[in-house]
């Protein structure tokens, strides 16, 4: 059986939302200024990993309201596998990159001189700014050598993004970063990829 593209791009859309809207990092206090949109350094990037993805899809504790105190315990164990209440997480998160290619320099005296290899994007024209669509729509050739799965139910998922951090998985040469998530939604009984 195959759903209806508004079901899908219902649910698609719940989880957009959600991760712009909540996935924040660049915190002042409680409120985070900055999504993925925003990512603009390797930093950003970690730091919205650290602060703002990861504490969304890998939460272990009951969710209280703000500044409430309450401290409910931790999520069952059948609870710490949904997102979004009603979306059965199953797999660990995907990380994966794109590497850019090396290409012939237009000068390459200084290329030489000044010890610069020149490389190009695949698949997107970066001459204006790219539309999110553009993107999406992209081929994406994946450096598996690169993929990594955070398992979003183990405690030293957390460590392992640091250590990712720290052993600089995004460089140079990365050209693109996907973050995927598989879930399933047993009322439509649908399967997703976001």
């Amino acid at each position: 059986q195959h759903e209806s593209v508004s079901t899908e791009n219902s649910s698609q859309k719940a989880f957009k939302d959600d991760i712009t809207q909540n996935a924040n990092f660049a915190f002042t206090g409680n409120f985070g200024a900055k999504n993925y949109q925003d990512v603009n350094s390797y930093a950003d990037f970690w730091s919205w990993m650290n602060k703002g993805f990861m504490p969304l899809t890998n939460t272990h504790d009951v969710p209280v309201s703000e500044d409430s105190g309450l401290d409910l315990g931790p999520l069952s164990n059948a609870s710490s596998y949904m997102y979004l209440w009603h979306n059965r997480k199953l797999a660990p998160i995907k990380l994966s990159q794109q590497s850019v290619k090396d290409m012939e320099c237009v000068n390459q005296a200084a290329s030489e001189a000044y010890d610069i290899k020149c490389t190009g994007s695949l698949h997107i024209d970066m001459s204006l700014r790219p539309m999110s669509w553009q993107i999406a729509q992209s081929a994406f050739d994946e450096d598996v050598e690169e993929t990594i799965w955070l398992n979003g139910w183990r405690d030293d998922t957390q460590k392992l993004v640091e250590t990712l951090e720290t052993q600089r998985w995004l460089g140079p040469r990365t050209d693109m970063v996907k973050v995927s998530m598989l879930t399933y939604q047993a009322d439509r009984d649908m399967v997703l990829l976001t």
